[in-house]
């Protein structure tokens, strides 16, 4: 079962018995269910995460500037400074090895509409600066 950091704060009310509280956790969801399930199911809900800078020219695309969307068996990244995507179908390649961006444009645009509504919506509008982003990729790499 795929999950983040935004899991958790429910799945912990969840152990609790205490009521799950969607204000305070917007994209989390309890993982309590998987714990009794031996097999892997799906999230029914997407799951976003953002790398602001990059660490290191040689580590690898891994650390540029981008968001990410996993939905079901389907992986977007979108890098920042580059104004590039890659999209992995997760199940046929677990190690993001090939790039089927262009492939499957319907999956693309569908993960890039909800990463953007996203951004809209769970995030603060300043943090997309293209321009912030290029500054702190600068600083990073000088």
């Amino acid at each position: 079962f795929p999950s983040t950091g935004t899991d958790i704060y429910p799945t912990l009310l969840d152990l609790a018995d205490l009521p799950l509280r969607p204000q305070d956790h917007r994209d989390g969801v309890s993982v309590v269910p998987t714990f009794s399930n031996a097999t892997r199911s799906d999230r029914e809900e997407p799951m976003f995460w953002h790398y602001w800078y990059g660490k290191d020219d040689n580590a690898g695309r891994g650390d540029l500037p981008s968001s990410a969307v996993i939905f079901r068996n389907w992986k977007l990244i979108d890098f920042f400074d580059e104004q590039e995507k890659e999209l992995y179908n997760l199940s046929d390649d677990p190690y993001e090895t090939v790039n089927v961006v262009k492939e499957y444009p319907k999956v693309k645009k569908s993960l890039m509409d909800q990463l953007r509504h996203w951004r809209r919506h769970w995030t603060h509008p300043k943090d997309y600066n293209q321009q912030k982003c290029t500054k702190i990729k600068e600083a990073f790499y000088s």
